[in-house]
C-alpha cells in the first residue's frame, strides 16, 4: 500500500515537472543588461541541468558517499545549489524548509552534494549554457 502511494506521488510529481518544461525559446527571458550572469529557475530554460550519469546514478552516488550523522534522525534535508555553466556547483546551501533537521544532518547533505561538483550537465537557454538553481531533497532514515 505504501509503495503504491509513493509511486503514485512520484508519478504525479514527475508529470507536474514535465508540464512546466519549455518547448520553445519564445518564453525564455533575456538576461537583463545589468545582470550578466543570471541564475535561471528550471521553468525558465529550454533544457534543465541534470546529473550527467542520470538520476539513479546520482542517488547511488549519494548513498555511497554520504557520511551519516551519529544522531541519525528520520527526515528530509533539501539542499539548494546553482549548477554553473561549466558543470560545477556553487551557492550550496540548506533550503530554509529543512531548518528543523539537526546541524549534523545539514553538514552530511552539504558535503555529499559538494562532492558532485563537475558531474552535471548545465542548463540551456537560447541554446547557450546558463546557470540554473537546483533543489535536491536528501532523505534520512532513522536506521543506520
Amino acid at each position: 500500500m505504501i509503495k503504491k502511494i509513493f509511486l503514485t506521488f512520484s508519478l504525479i510529481t514527475f508529470i507536474s515537472v514535465l508540464s512546466f518544461s519549455q518547448t520553445g525559446t519564445d518564453d525564455i527571458p533575456e538576461p537583463e543588461a545589468e545582470e550578466e550572469n543570471p541564475v535561471f529557475e528550471f521553468f525558465q530554460v529550454q533544457e534543465k541541468a541534470y546529473y550527467m550519469y542520470g538520476d539513479s546514478a546520482m542517488y547511488a552516488f549519494i548513498v555511497k558517499n554520504i557520511e551519516l550523522p551519529d544522531s541519525m534522525l528520520s527526515g528530509t534535508v533539501i539542499v539548494s545549489f546553482t549548477v554553473e555553466k561549466d558543470s560545477s556547483l556553487s551557492n550550496v546551501i540548506i533550503d530554509p524548509r529543512s531548518r528543523k533537521m539537526p546541524e549534523d544532518h545539514h553538514k552530511s547533505a552539504l558535503d555529499v552534494v559538494s562532492k558532485m561538483s563537475g558531474k552535471w550537465v548545465p542548463a540551456k537557454a537560447r541554446d547557450k549554457n546558463v546557470r540554473m538553481r537546483f533543489s535536491l531533497p536528501i532523505r534520512f532514515s532513522g536506521d543506520k
